[in-house]
């Protein structure tokens, strides 16, 4: 633990404990984040890179990560099934589940970085007293 400055109202704070940043108002719930960013994929997802910047928690980098990591595998995925499917090399039945592999990695990204924000969220809630 490390001694807070002197206009801090929590007193002290655990190094990974999430700090308020300039962005905080903006910050929505994880929950709210993760649904709207998955019905608009996969600029929805650019939702949840801004979510982490707001929340400004310890993990912010990996959600930012995670959150671009799918965005690279949406578009990943729609460029080789469309050249594997072009070529031939693919039916386009197989492109079609190919593709809903991609999603749900994609998926899996996006919940890995909603449980850490969650986190986040939910501490900085405790913290605040509400």
């Amino acid at each position: 633990m490390s001694a807070a400055p002197a206009n801090d109202p929590l007193g002290y704070r655990i190094i990974d404990e999430p700090r308020p940043g300039p962005l905080q108002r903006f910050a929505l719930p994880p929950l709210l984040v993760f649904l709207v960013g998955n019905f608009f994929l996969p600029w929805g997802w650019l939702l949840i890179a801004a979510n982490a910047i707001a929340l400004n928690g310890p993990h912010r980098n990996r959600e930012i990560a995670l959150s671009m990591a799918a965005i690279g595998l949406y578009w990943l995925g729609i460029a080789a099934l469309n050249l594997l499917g072009n070529s031939g090399l693919i039916d386009l039945q197989y492109a079609r589940y190919a593709f809903v592999f991609v999603l749900g990695a994609g998926l899996a990204c996006a919940a890995w970085a909603f449980v850490s924000q969650e986190q986040t969220h939910q501490l900085r809630k405790y913290l605040a007293g509400g």
